[in-house]
């Protein structure tokens, strides 16, 4: 079992990101395996899991104490990664970061290692970007470049108050196996 931990984005920003996702599958059939969950801003990547109960236990304490977040979105980004031993290109839209987002990472991830065993995640820790994906593996690198080169002008200009956090769970390592298991309230405030 895997988890991770997120803040879904605002309807706006939902509808531009899903827009741009099926415009670039449409015209470069990348696949929409990123869309297999809502778009969000990660702050916890996916990690190890083995007491469910525990760890919903511990997130629904983390969302009654943490308050809501402002979200700033400043332009879409290409990141290479190994997706089934192959070099793929990651879309994503940044995230400015922020002191608030910063901390929470950081406190996340010190309180599950804390708490639970093999929290720990690649890229997670003070090198790790905020960002909201679009597009994950699907074509070659070279492909992702020509992406990247006919879409990195498109003006992203979004910003949110995120009020809600939601704990990701799959029963395996792929993306398209991860469900929005459970949904809070940021600061207990529904």
């Amino acid at each position: 079992m895997r988890a991770a931990i997120f803040l879904p984005v605002d309807h706006r920003t939902h509808n531009l990101m899903r827009a741009l996702a099926v415009e670039v599958h449409q015209k470069y059939q990348t696949g929409l395996r990123a869309a297999s969950i809502p778009p969000h801003v990660t702050i916890k990547q996916p990690f190890q899991l083995f007491d469910l109960a525990g760890l919903e236990g511990y997130f629904d304490h983390l969302a009654a104490r943490t308050s809501p977040i402002e979200i700033a979105f400043t332009r879409l980004e290409l990141e290479t990664a190994f997706v089934d031993d192959a070099e793929r290109g990651i879309l994503w839209l940044a995230v400015q970061e922020n002191r608030t987002l910063r901390d929470l990472h950081r406190r996340i991830n010190t309180e599950l290692a804390e708490r639970f065993e093999h929290t720990q995640a690649p890229y997670d820790g003070p090198s790790f970007r905020f960002h909201a994906t679009l597009a994950v593996g699907g074509p070659s690198m070279e492909v992702c470049r020509r992406i990247y080169a006919e879409y990195k002008d498109i003006r992203v200009n979004l910003q949110y108050m995120a009020r809600e956090i939601t704990l990701g769970y799959s029963h395996s390592d792929a993306v398209e196996d991860f469900i929005t298991y459970k949904t809070l309230p940021l600061g207990g405030k529904a």
